[in-house]
């Protein structure tokens, strides 16, 4: 007699079958699913970049000299309030150094529009009056960079060497024409922030501020003048540029 309970060779074989098919359709179905995309790769400010900026400049330019020399009309020292448009660009290298310290060196060169003449009338003693015109037409500086990144954020100071061309012209209280130029150099110390749009492109913000200390300058048309006349500067800039980031 056969027995009821226990299942034929067939039904075996059918069953395997269906189980190795079952396998089979799981497998196609785990190779179709889309694969995990992989972990986000994590910001970082290292590498090279180029950039522009523009931005507004304040400065004085103070003339010191003796009374009895007339050309400040009787004063020992005269400032010129001088400003314009500044607008040119920079190079530079940040170092991420861990997660949220980043280091660099840039260079920048900038074109300006600042400008500014003052009169001075004859103090006593003296007659007319001395016209004095500042202007200052290039600079740049060389840099140290410092900050501090979160994520796509960067705050950072910097310090460094400046120079600036100046042009400085007029005429005394003789009515006697002076001008000379002089290409000064000088401390800037200033900081922004700066933030990455995307892995390439970043926007920032930055204030510098310059110091030239004061140094003879020749100015030769009049005899009052002498040889040479110390004038010190200083300069306030505001600054939004964009860089690109390689």
């Amino acid at each position: 007699m056969n027995d009821t309970s226990t299942p034929s060779r067939s039904a075996r074989f059918l069953l395997g079958i269906a189980a190795v098919g079952g396998l089979l359709q799981a497998q196609a179905a785990y190779a179709d699913a889309p694969a995990s995309p992989p972990p986000a790769e994590a910001f970082s400010w290292t590498g090279a970049y180029i950039g522009a900026d523009i931005g507004h400049t304040t400065g004085d330019a103070t003339w010191y000299g003796p009374s009895a020399a007339g050309e400040f009309g009787g004063h020992d020292a005269d400032t010129v309030h001088h400003r314009g448009t500044t607008y040119g660009g920079q190079v530079g290298y940040n170092y991420q150094m861990g997660h949220i310290v980043v280091v660099g060196l840039e260079a920048s060169l900038h074109g300006t529009s600042q400008s500014a003449g003052h009169s001075y009338t004859g103090g006593e003693g003296y007659t007319g009056a001395t016209a004095i015109t500042v202007r200052n037409t290039l600079g740049g500086d060389v840099s140290a960079r410092a900050g501090l990144a979160v994520e796509h954020l960067l705050v950072f100071g910097k310090l460094g060497y400046a120079f600036a061309k100046y042009d400085y012209s007029g005429t005394d209280n003789s009515s006697v024409a002076f001008s000379g130029s002089s290409t000064r150099t000088g401390l800037l110390a200033g900081g922004g922030i700066e933030y990455a749009i995307t892995r390439h492109i970043s926007v920032k913000a930055e204030y510098d501020h310059t110091t030239f200390s004061s140094s003879g300058i020749a100015l030769s048309g009049s005899s009052s003048l002498g040889s040479a006349i110390p004038i010190g500067e200083k300069s306030d800039s505001v600054l939004f540029g964009v860089n690109y980031r390689f």
